[in-house]
């Protein structure tokens, strides 16, 4: 894959993307460039999941055009597309797991199929993400063994883990206050420091409205348009 340095092509650019009518054929223009934090508020979770696909290259848009670092989805090779989702930090929703494997070796996976990292060194990695969002270590369990609150600690582990250029957080939850808070927040500001860019999906909640999340902007979906807070 042709090396990207957080300076050649924006990270992530929608441009007069039409979401599937499933969605309600929301169209989006939506540019993350190097070190932008964007807030996004759905109306429904149809409409998330929908532009997150999107975005990622999963779902093609009715109409218009997705571009990440560069790259337009629709022109790409499926393997080369693997790649580029390599970049990508997802912390999703729900699931994101596999059933057969322990967390640590869900945590590590990606990267060490994206990266050139020895296995050590990524487990040691791994560890230090984990400690970093509260977690005594890498678990090397099942997932069903952990609490809710440790299983997104460790997507959050496995989302940064990566040296990822995008990092989306699906997720929504009570834990998004005091210390995860502001441990995610500090990552999210290494990542847009190294060039990186996040899309972080607040719909329906508190935190979309609070003013000393840093971001760069906060968007919201409605009708059939992605609008910046305080437009209609």
């Amino acid at each position: 894959m042709t090396a990207w340095d957080g300076r050649d092509a924006d990270v992530l650019d929608l441009e007069r993307a039409e979401l599937p009518a499933a969605a309600g054929a929301v169209v989006c223009d939506l540019r993350l460039q190097p070190g932008d934090l964007i807030l996004l508020d759905a109306e429904t979770d149809d409409q998330e999941q929908a532009l997150v696909d999107v975005a990622l290259g999963l779902v093609q848009p009715s109409h218009g055009e997705v571009r990440f670092l560069g790259h337009p989805w629709r022109a790409v090779p499926s393997t080369f597309a693997a790649a580029l989702r390599g970049r990508v930090g997802l912390v999703p929703r729900q699931g994101g797991w596999l059933a057969h494997a322990s967390v640590a070796t869900n945590v590590l996976l990606q990267a060490r199929y994206h990266t050139m990292s020895d296995a050590d060194r990524l487990a040691e990695r791994g560890a230090a993400w984990s400690a970093r969002f509260g977690l005594p270590g890498l678990p090397l369990g099942p997932a069903t063994a952990l609490s809710a609150a440790d299983r997104l600690r460790a997507l959050l582990a496995r989302a940064f883990l990566g040296d990822p250029a995008l990092v989306v957080i699906e997720t929504r939850h009570d834990a998004w206050r005091g210390e995860l808070l502001a441990a995610l927040v500090d990552a999210l500001q290494i990542v847009r420091e190294g060039g990186g860019a996040a899309l972080w999906c607040l719909g329906r909640d508190e935190l979309f409205y609070d003013g000393t999340l840093p971001a760069t902007a906060r968007l919201r979906v409605r009708g059939r348009r992605l609008v910046a807070w305080g437009q209609t």
